[in-house]
């Protein structure tokens, strides 16, 4: 029987020699605040090659949908590629803003050598929290959680940022312990884990709750003790770090139904901080 791995879900070729980002002596604010400023202004010019230019082609963005059907539940919405290439060229056809003069906020949040993560605000529009990391040499968005402006003022922040820490300490023990239920149930139902291929050129591999089943047990960690690193929470978003011997992951959440839930991260092993 054909035994499935995380290794095998490796999503999509190797990224092909198209315009993108590919710096080589920028810092990682300058990286953040030119990915962030071409992401905007994809969606305020109504120019989507400007964004598609720069998202894996298997981009994890997902927010929180309230009231999903009428359910009186939250949802998880995710906008993939194909979407926000539509989203792009409607988004601003009523020229609700100006182009050359809407303001576009980016925010460093944390960075390694290959990994910048940071705080998009869009005008008065959106926000995203975005993690992109080096591929081949090019820069490019593989997770991101996002919201309405509206919800960058948190007025249960204390509340939520106790509460979001813990969501990722029971997620982080879980790894740990190589326990997949615990891992399960700590995490959202479509939780999806990225890492890149040692291979070269590398591409973007990722593991669900299916492989996670199979795989979990062979987790091996330098240590014991996991450190959790909060790194900005919104009333319905959520980023952190964390830390655990030779390994880093970032962890992205969302808050449904009132619970902190992990829906997406990336990690590698650990290397010197940048910036």
């Amino acid at each position: 029987m054909l035994k499935l791995t995380s290794t095998m879900l490796g999503l999509g070729l190797a990224l092909a020699a198209t315009p993108a980002i590919a710096t080589k002596d920028e810092s990682p604010k300058e990286v953040a605040t030119e990915l962030g400023t071409e992401f905007a202004t994809s969606f305020f010019k109504g120019e989507p090659q400007l964004a598609l230019d720069i998202l894996h082609p298997a981009l994890n963005k997902v927010g929180v949908q309230p009231n999903i059907r009428r359910s009186g539940r939250d949802g998880v919405l995710a906008l993939t590629p194909g979407t926000l290439e539509i989203f792009a060229k409607q988004h601003n056809a009523d020229r609700h803003l100006d182009p050359k003069t809407a303001q576009i906020k980016v925010d460093l949040i944390d960075s390694y050598p290959s990994v910048v993560l940071f705080r998009l605000k869009a005008a008065e529009d959106w926000f995203d929290y975005y993690l992109a990391t080096k591929i081949n040499g090019e820069w490019k968005l593989v997770n991101c959680v996002f919201g309405p402006v509206a919800n960058l003022e948190n007025p249960k922040a204390a509340e939520d940022e106790v509460a979001a820490t813990l969501a990722a300490k029971v997620y982080a023990q879980a790894l740990v312990a190589r326990d997949f239920a615990a891992i399960k149930n700590a995490t959202h139902l479509d939780f999806a884990r990225r890492s890149l291929s040692k291979q070269k050129p590398a591409r973007l591999l990722q593991e669900n709750h299916e492989t996670l089943a199979l795989d979990a047990k062979s987790f091996k960690f330098a240590s014991k003790n996991p450190d959790v690193t909060l790194l900005g929470t919104t009333q319905s978003t959520a980023a952190a770090r964390l830390s655990i011997g030779n390994h880093t992951e970032w962890l992205f959440m969302l808050k449904l139904d009132g619970q902190w839930r992990p829906v997406n991260s990336f990690w590698q092993i650990n290397e010197k901080r940048s910036g």
